[in-house]
């Protein structure tokens, strides 16, 4: 936010992954993560873990990784928008007062993009609960049982003629459950305000 030099070409950087499709970026990870992958290979020297962990025993935490990385952007972006609204009068009255970068940024802008931030996370955990093509890109077609969310199990059991009425009322079930999530956070938040 308060970068003078170079600003856009950082912010285009930052946010080149969300410009990225979904398949290209997943396909891209797994080049990366499965068997000898640079990265996997460089988890595997750096912590003396085996090759393939990434895949089979962190498959979970790989996913999560590759998901935050795929939409930070749409946080970034966002708070960054809220940051450029804040009055920068404000800091300079708390520097006045003595108070350090902390103690600005829990008077200052926390209280400024509080707001913003409880949006962010009501968007992202429905965006989160209801993504299907990261996980299934990731996987592939023989899913790992850590990779197994709920999105991939309702498609599973809506591919099989004999589950069809157990995926129908697995999907009506986690539709209902996302909005008593997102209701239940936005009463919280709103009480909190």
């Amino acid at each position: 936010h308060r970068l003078k030099k170079n600003k856009t070409l950082v912010i285009s950087l930052l946010f080149s992954s969300y410009a990225i499709p979904s398949a290209v970026a997943i396909l891209s990870w797994r080049l990366l993560i499965y068997n000898n992958g640079i990265y996997s290979t460089f988890i595997s020297n750096l912590f003396s873990v085996p090759n393939t962990s990434l895949i089979s025993t962190y498959s979970f935490i790989t996913l999560c990784v590759i998901s935050i990385w795929q939409f930070y952007p749409f946080v970034f972006v966002s708070i960054l928008a809220s940051l450029h609204n804040i009055n920068p009068n404000l800091y300079r009255i708390s520097s006045l007062d003595g108070a350090n970068s902390w103690q600005q940024f829990i008077a200052v802008t926390f209280p400024h993009i509080k707001s913003l931030l409880h949006a962010i996370i009501i968007v992202r955990i429905s965006f989160m609960f209801t993504k299907f093509d990261t996980a299934w890109l990731f996987a592939g077609k023989s899913v790992l049982p850590d990779v197994r969310i709920l999105p991939i199990y309702i498609f599973d059991t809506n591919s099989s003629l004999s589950k069809l009425h157990q995926g129908e009322v697995t999907a009506v079930i986690s539709a209902l459950a996302l909005g008593l999530i997102l209701l239940v956070l936005s009463i919280f938040y709103k009480k909190n305000k």
